[in-house]
């Protein structure tokens, strides 16, 4: 009993640095209370609040998006695919010598590398797109298109191409199963997308 009620503080206080400062509410809770309830309930209880959070926050402000700034996320994520395809030699070496944690060539491992880098960075830009559908159907009460969302893309496209992949095409182009599924939910987000406008905000007219 008085675990919760010092868990129920630990997020109270850490919000209220969240108001002030902007963000860290659930970094700065989330040691405080492991301790107090476990890694697991700690995990799912605080991710749960965030998301709460999130989506009133879209549902309260949605009117007053900033399409510029939407604009400059979606530039970062085109500059980051870019930067993947162009080096990401250099991107790589940033995480120290490959050959101190396997038995792999270092030079096999680097091309490996870049290989894996070029095909995943074409997820970014539709990735983000795809974060503003699953955000938008979360503030206007449909967050059970953005489950299924996530659902299709992890689940029914991710896993099953990878697997096939690897077992038809090898290994290494097993990557192109995460462009594959970032396009088919975005393509899934779109007909949602399309049927939201046809239906529910006719109705606003």
């Amino acid at each position: 009993m008085i675990k919760n009620i010092l868990f129920l503080l630990v997020v109270f206080l850490t919000n209220i640095i969240q108001c002030i400062t902007g963000f860290a509410g659930t970094v700065l809770a989330m040691p405080f209370s492991v301790m107090l309830i476990g890694y697991d309930a700690a995990k799912a209880i605080l991710n749960l609040l965030g998301l709460l959070a999130s989506v009133y926050i879209v549902i309260i402000c949605f009117k007053h998006i900033n399409k510029k700034e939407l604009g400059k996320m979606t530039g970062i994520m085109l500059a980051g695919t870019i930067l993947m395809w162009t080096i990401p030699d250099v991107l790589l070496s940033m995480f120290g010598d490959e050959s101190s944690f396997t038995d792999v060539d270092p030079q096999t491992l680097l091309r490996e590398g870049e290989h894996a880098f070029r095909i995943i960075s074409l997820c970014f830009v539709p990735a983000a797109v795809g974060i503003v559908f699953t955000t938008l159907f979360q503030a206007v009460g449909k967050g059970f298109r953005s489950l299924l969302m996530s659902f299709f893309r992890q689940l029914l496209i991710l896993l099953p191409t990878a697997f096939l992949l690897a077992m038809t095409a090898g290994v290494t182009n097993s990557w192109y199963a995460f462009p594959i599924a970032e396009a088919g939910a975005l393509v899934i987000a779109i007909l949602f997308f399309v049927n939201l406008v046809k239906s529910d905000f006719k109705k606003l007219h």
